[in-house]
């Protein structure tokens, strides 16, 4: 198909269609009819499919998916663009002055292009946004582009979201998970601000900057980088890499944890980073409590270390002027959380709790109604009810069921990343275990005598234990240890046993 601007007479709005009259039914046919009756927004009943269309936003657009649907409008195309003409870009100051999606699932990305593109002096925001690309997530190109992400989820693309040089990005309780490369890879950016987002899961790191050595490109001062109240967990590389740090940038109460090489990487500095320690006291937090099977808020009392002493609420306890009661309880420093934590509705990977089950239609009913399920006539006033209130409930029941397998799936993808990083940090751990210590241990234990039995034979030590480990590396030689050559030592309360290799 080909790509021809075609302008569209209305204001600043511009559309891009292929040769010839846009299809019926097409993204860039329903954005000019709106145009052409001077609406500046777009709301879709139902899912718009078109994978080999490219699409132009108009400046000061929107569209927005049906509030009344439980799920997000599908909006599938191959690229949507969002650039003003060089001429408007000056009027284009103003905070509203930008294409706006709000409550849609965007998914692109077809033949390398990125599912969203903002070019130069183009600005987009994102509002309760879904956002799946087989190349980009989210690119921006180019001094003036910038982007707002708020309560967006940007999930399996190959690059999450993608910032040229001069670019401005804004998070703010957004998911950037499961990227095929890093999850937020920022160039010589000209701001970026950060906030109570969750960046995890991806296969290089969750975080990339690389700032140069000179000011990030445009005109007038450079905006600051800021990083609070994030988290970075289970990536394949560092949580964050910072390279060639020319700029401050502000790291704050940011969670990291799981990350395969370590919770930071590269040769630059972050403002305010404590490897290992995220929180101090009197911050609040969310502190997961194994018993109640729930996150609750907390405040930090104590310094850091093996456990953190927190302030929490009590449950059904008030004081005797009918304030909340509070206890202060430790907790170990993997069960805290940031306070706008966004998986706070799935419990941590290593808990032995799962998510919350799916509740019925006659307990969804009950709750509406404000029963309990304990009153013997329940069950008959769901059946006397109106069908239009049954069916309110059977629709919430559904609803609830999809959270359900979606919170299970989410949870079990988290423990098999977990268990599959545990077992190359272990892995790694064990090839420094390797022998006695240093060169001249691994002499002296080569130079010991072996032990020796009755007629001279070199006796296996250890008994019916190291029989049985011996029957078991037979048919697992990786279990244990494998140290490789004829012969391996074991250093044990002080003595060297030498054995013979199998």
């Amino acid at each position: 198909m080909a790509e021809s601007p075609v302008p569209v007479e209305n204001g600043d709005a511009v559309s891009e269609a292929g040769a010839g009259e846009a299809p019926l039914g097409t993204l860039t046919a329903l954005i000019r009819e709106a145009v052409q009756q001077r609406r500046r927004s777009l709301v879709l009943q139902e899912d718009v499919v078109s994978p080999d269309e490219v699409v132009v936003l108009p400046r000061e657009f929107s569209i927005a998916g049906d509030p009344g649907r439980a799920a997000p409008v599908r909006l599938v195309c191959r690229c949507l663009r969002v650039a003003f003409p060089v001429e408007r870009r000056c009027r284009s100051k103003g905070p509203g002055a930008c294409a706006a999606l709000r409550r849609v699932r965007l998914e692109g990305g077809g033949g390398g292009a990125p599912a969203l593109r903002v070019e130069r002096g183009g600005r987009a925001l994102l509002e309760d946004c879904q956002v799946q690309s087989a190349s980009v997530g989210v690119e921006l190109l180019g001094p003036g582009s910038s982007a707002l992400l708020l309560r967006t989820s940007v999930v399996a693309a190959e690059e999450g979201v993608l910032g040229r040089a001069g670019a401005r990005v804004v998070l703010r309780q957004s998911r950037v998970t499961e990227c095929g490369a890093d999850g937020l890879s920022l160039e010589a950016p000209r701001g970026a601000w950060v906030l109570d987002s969750y960046l995890a899961g991806n296969v290089c790191n969750g975080v990339l900057l690389i700032l140069g050595q000179g000011q990030a490109a445009g005109r007038g001062r450079p905006a600051p980088l800021v990083f609070c109240g994030n988290s970075l967990q289970q990536n394949s590389q560092y949580g964050v890499c910072l390279e060639q740090g020319g700029r401050q940038v502000r790291w704050c109460r940011n969670f990291s944890e799981g990350n395969g090489l370590g919770e930071k990487g590269g040769s630059g500095a972050l403002d305010g980073f404590e490897e290992g320690r995220w929180l101090g006291p009197g911050d609040e937090c969310l502190a997961w409590m194994e018993k109640r099977a729930a996150w609750v808020k907390a405040v930090a009392c104590g310094e850091w270390g093996a456990s953190v002493r927190v302030r929490v609420e009590r449950p059904g306890k008030r004081r005797a002027d009918g304030s909340q009661a509070h206890e202060e309880v430790d907790v170990p420093p993997q069960a805290l959380r940031p306070p706008r934590y966004t998986e706070a509705h799935l419990p941590p990977a290593w808990s032995k709790r799962g998510p919350r089950r799916a509740r019925s239609a006659l307990e969804h009913f009950l709750e509406a109604q404000g029963l309990s399920k304990g009153d013997p006539e329940a069950r008959a006033r769901f059946e006397a009810a109106e069908e239009a209130t049954r069916e309110a409930a059977r629709e919430a029941q559904r609803r609830d069921r999809a959270r359900f397998d979606a919170d299970a799936s989410a949870i079990s993808r988290a423990r098999s990343r977990e268990a599959a990083l545990a077992k190359v940090r272990g892995g790694a751990a064990a090839t420094q275990r390797v022998g006695p210590a240093g060169p001249a241990g691994q002499a002296e234990a080569a130079a010991a005598p072996p032990r020796r039995g009755p007629g001279g034979v070199v006796r296996r030590c250890g008994g019916a234990r190291a029989r049985r480990r011996r029957r078991a590396r037979r048919f697992w030689p990786g279990r244990g240890g494998h140290f490789g050559g004829d012969q391996y030592a074991i250093r044990r309360a002080g003595r060297v046993c030498h054995r013979a290799w199998w």
